[in-house]
């Protein structure tokens, strides 16, 4: 305590923003009805994320951990934040943890990019192929009852909008 028995101010509050709070950015440029779809793709994607970076942590840290105490080698192996704090107690190999912990959770952020990147492949692959196929019964007149070189998806043509623009004309 400081003079006139005042305390010193407490130490700033952690952050209380919570994980859905990062999804607005995400979700706010969509109808209202979708929104609720791209939250949950959202959420299913970041849990998705870490739980491959705590698979590639783990997979990384097992083998790296012989000469490290067994109680500080088991606490270490759940998560990186447990192996820096069990490395206070880990006596001559508290760098050694702290650095092979560091380094392996950087090894298993590598794998887990590297799967995204397998999956926006795949993902991009599908698109296109997609895309093309649909371009393809465009062309051709294929599809869903569309004329040749009718709209693809169901919209309306040229001609289409023209009469739609008249029918709201028409409306009190």
């Amino acid at each position: 305590m400081s003079r006139a028995g005042s305390a010193a101010p407490p130490p700033p509050a952690a952050p209380t923003t919570p994980a859905y709070a990062t999804s607005p950015p995400v979700t706010g440029s969509l109808p209202r009805e979708k929104q609720g779809v791209a939250s949950a793709l959202n959420d299913v994607t970041r849990e998705f994320g870490t739980a491959l970076l705590a698979h590639g942590y783990r997979g990384a840290i097992d083998g790296r951990l012989d000469d490290i105490p067994q109680g500080a080698a088991d606490t270490a192996r759940e998560r990186v934040a447990n192996a820096v704090e069990a490395a206070g107690g880990a006596g001559p190999h508290a760098q050694t943890l702290r650095h092979t912990a560091r380094q392996s959770f950087v090894d298993g952020w590598q794998q887990a990019m590297w799967a995204g990147v397998a999956v926006m492949g795949v993902l991009f692959l599908y698109i296109a192929f997609h895309a093309v196929s649909a371009g393809r019964e465009h062309r051709t007149g294929g599809g869903a009852g569309q004329p040749v070189g009718g709209p693809v998806g169901g919209g309306a043509g040229v001609a289409g909008r023209a009469e739609m623009k008249t029918r709201k004309a028409d409306r009190p």
